[in-house]
């Protein structure tokens, strides 16, 4: 029988993953600080000088000019890029070894063993409908004796176990209902430092498919974290 006391709500769910998200929250804004006139300066005046050389709109001269001042402002950046970094490794060190600690065993392994508790739940709500159906079903055939009577029963029986099993696809969105649901099963790196799947918790996402239900973050975190397409990185 399921425990339905192990099933978190949407709520509790997001109270778990709070205080998480808040700390590798805050050490991402100090590691984007340091990046501002460091890294993230080094990237936009390679880009920039990059773009002047094949700027067919500039002179000759012009080109060297503006070349010539990135390239000046480039080893400014560069030197605090360097001086940057060890700090910059300390905070990630930080990160990564809080999630190391806490994300499994504060979050994914309770929302596991939820999604677990209530996919049980459904099962057995589930089999309780088609035991009744059947029960009704033989009880309207013992009543009968007329050969189309009892055609017309089977008939009546079949639709009656179609329906209930569509519904409960639409309903929990199971994986064996592929005709009827849609699912996104793409697969994201692991946090290959900390050591643990990269997988969280999506809303709209089916509450019983433990597979489908985790996700990457929906947060950008710059260079440590997740990207645009939500992929691991430091």
């Amino acid at each position: 029988m399921a425990d339905k006391s192990m099933i978190l709500s949407a709520e509790a769910e997001a109270a778990l993953l709070k205080p998480i998200d808040e700390y590798v929250g805050k050490i991402q804004k100090q590691i984007d600080a340091l990046r501002v006139d460091g890294s993230d300066k080094v990237r936009s005046l390679k880009n920039h000088i990059a773009i002047a050389k094949e700027d067919k709109n500039l002179t000759k001269e012009e080109r060297a000019k503006i070349i010539a001042k990135d390239k000046a402002d480039l080893e400014k950046a560069k030197s605090v890029e360097s001086a940057n970094k060890d700090k910059v490794s300390k905070l990630i060190s930080d990160a990564e070894g809080y999630l190391s600690k806490h994300y499994k065993s504060d979050y994914y392994e309770k929302v596991v063993a939820s999604c677990e508790a209530e996919k049980a739940a459904e099962n057995a709500s589930y089999d309780k409908i088609v035991a009744t159906i059947k029960i009704e079903h033989e009880q309207a055939l013992a009543k009968l004796s007329d050969s189309e009577e009892i055609k017309d029963e089977k008939y009546v029986y079949r639709n009656r176990l179609f329906d209930c099993t569509y519904l409960y696809c639409i309903v929990y969105h199971h994986t064996d209902c592929k005709a009827y649901t849609a699912f996104d099963t793409d697969k994201h790196p692991e946090y290959f430092a900390a050591g643990f799947p990269s997988y969280v918790l999506s809303p709209w996402c089916c509450r019983s498919d433990s597979v489908n239900r985790y996700r990457p973050f929906h947060r950008t975190y710059g260079r440590y974290g997740y990207g645009n397409r939500n992929h691991y990185y430091a």
